[in-house]
């Protein structure tokens, strides 16, 4: 049996999919974490021109967002021909099955699904045309949903959704099929209180045994028409509201995305969960760009051991994700991302989180 490396949290979109509000916010959030501006106001030209010219400043993290906004312009077709290039150069999984799991994000925030569609259509055609080439190079790609219950008018609607995209037969799966669901809090989703359309998701998910996704950290893209944007849409995402869903469902397959960020007050929510459910995960994607954040999360795990509480080891509930293209904002490259994370974990420790834990999140072979 091959060998699999699993990435279990990278996206395809490009700039197309995501509406103008949210590109200008995500990276005025950015540039004011790197310049003393507390009221930064965008003018009206594209970011990535933007970015040139406050580079002139001398800091790196210029340099990362003038990438980001480059490659955020590449058509999903010459996404894939990178993420391509940049695996193939990754020696020590050369020759691995390697498995990439690119969630779609409804990033629509009111009723329109235009660009949701868009992004899904756009993905299918790109996996279409590279199949020839990611089989060639032992890449198979089966993506996650993006969506979002509160957008149909009602749950016979949301069905056909679900139906028409996913594959719900796991013996048949096939490359480019969707397979799981992603949830993204911060624009729209509420995980709690109930609601009809919420409910009818997770039951479906249970009863189909679909693996969900669901970003679980602050900050993020996030609904511009809340009050309190970066307030509520923490509020909204905060793993304490799982812990309500997983009371009432508990067999959910659930990876609560991001690992809370490493936070205080998301962490240590995060991390009993995953040890108290036994199809809760955690990933680092967006974790691994920084050494200290590796080695925090290989300090957790080595006091998981030593401390032997729980149900389930918190080693076999970490699954590796890169978030790529957005974790590019820190990161250099796709390979800097997976090469760097190989030096820095044992290979015991890189080839769970990248291999036998994601199979037992999903759920079903691929």
């Amino acid at each position: 049996m091959d060998k699999i490396f699993f990435d279990c949290h990278l996206h395809l979109f490009n700039i197309d999919h995501i509406p103008l509000s949210l590109q200008i916010q995500r990276v005025v959030k950015i540039l004011n974490k790197i310049l003393p501006i507390t009221n930064f106001i965008p003018i009206p030209i594209p970011v990535s021109t933007l970015s040139r010219l406050l580079k002139l400043m001398g800091n790196k993290s210029f340099d990362h967002i003038i990438n980001t906004c480059d490659v955020l312009e590449l058509s999903p077709t010459d996404l894939i021909d990178r993420l391509v290039a940049d695996l193939n150069k990754v020696k020590k999984i050369k020759d691995y099955k390697k498995i990439l799991l690119p969630q779609i994000i409804d990033f629509e925030v009111s009723k329109p699904t235009e660009k949701l569609l868009n992004q899904i259509v756009d993905l299918k055609n790109a996996l279409t045309k590279s199949q020839a080439k990611l089989v060639k190079n032992k890449i198979f790609i089966y993506p996650f949903l993006g969506i979002d219950p509160e957008r149909f008018e009602n749950n016979t609607q949301q069905a056909a959704f679900l139906n028409n995209y996913l594959n719900l037969d796991k013996s048949k799966i096939h490359f480019g099929d969707f397979i799981g669901i992603k949830l993204y809090p911060p624009l729209g989703f509420q995980i709690y209180p109930f609601t009809e359309k919420n409910e009818f998701l997770y039951k479906y998910c249970c009863d189909h045994d679909i693996p969900v996704t669901c970003h679980c950290c602050k900050g993020g893209f996030v609904n511009p028409n809340y009050k309190k944007p970066d307030k509520d849409g923490n509020k909204r995402t905060h793993p304490d509201n799982w812990a309500k869903v997983l009371e009432k469902y508990p067999k959910l397959r659930l990876n609560l995305a991001h690992f809370g960020n490493l936070k205080t007050g998301w962490l240590k929510p995060v991390i009993d969960l995953v040890k108290k459910y036994e199809h809760v995960y955690t990933d680092v994607s967006y974790n691994f760009d920084q050494n200290k954040k590796i080695k925090k999360i290989i300090r957790l795990v080595k006091q998981d051991h030593k401390k032997k509480s729980g149900k389930y080891s918190l080693e076999d509930k970490i699954l590796f994700g890169t978030d790529f293209s957005v974790v590019l904002f820190s990161s250099d490259s796709y390979y800097d991302y997976v090469n760097n994370s190989l030096k820095m974990c044992s290979s015991q420790f890189f080839h769970k989180i990248s291999g036998d834990n994601a199979l037992r999140f999903l759920g079903r072979d691929l």
